[in-house]
């Protein structure tokens, strides 16, 4: 079942416009490519979508390019892989974009409270300023994050911790701060 030269002789009669061929690389190949995306991408749809794309883009490649393919299998996996990647990263950058969209904008809250949250926020690294955005801007689970981040539900949660520590912090040596200055007055 698994003939490497049986499936080059069908990659390329698809490839020469022969439909009973295409559709039998598709029934032979579609579940394992879904599979492949699924681990990548641990969502069973966006893996289906992953492998259709490979197989389209395996329909879209020139055929001097199909010809000298020697293991079709490892070839398409290939296509795959690369085909889930990228709709993870587009993922994530959805994700971020509206988490972005959901912290209001500095001019919509006027109060100060909020200007010091917001500097706090601004103030943390990279992936924790990610994930108080999306934690409790978007209001994602740490699970919803993990699958389009593509890290462990653990460590999410412990990056939040570590956050929320930093922003009480600051947000309390600010206050201390403000203190201060209305004491010294």
């Amino acid at each position: 079942m698994n003939d490497p030269g049986n499936e080059r002789k069908l990659l390329r009669a698809c490839r020469r416009g022969d439909g009973t061929a295409a559709r039998c690389l598709h029934a032979r190949m579609f579940p394992i490519l879904a599979v492949a995306a699924n681990r990548v991408l641990g969502d069973r749809s966006l893996a289906e979508d992953a492998a259709q794309n490979a197989l389209l883009r395996m329909l879209r490649t020139p055929t001097f390019r199909v010809d000298l393919v020697r293991n079709p299998r490892a070839w398409l996996l290939t296509l795959v892989i690369r085909e889930a990647l990228m709709l993870r990263r587009s993922a994530r950058r959805s994700a971020y974009r509206d988490s972005r969209r959901a912290i209001p904008k500095r001019a919509e809250v006027e109060t100060p409270e909020h200007d010091q949250l917001a500097d706090a926020v601004e103030s943390l690294e990279g992936p924790l300023r990610e994930i108080v955005l999306l934690k409790h801007g978007a209001g994602l689970s740490f699970d919803e994050m993990g699958k389009t981040l593509g890290v462990n539900r653990d460590t999410l949660a412990s990056r939040n911790r570590r956050a929320l520590v930093l922003l009480r912090t600051a947000l309390v040596e600010h206050e201390a701060d403000e203190k201060e200055k209305s004491d010294a007055r």
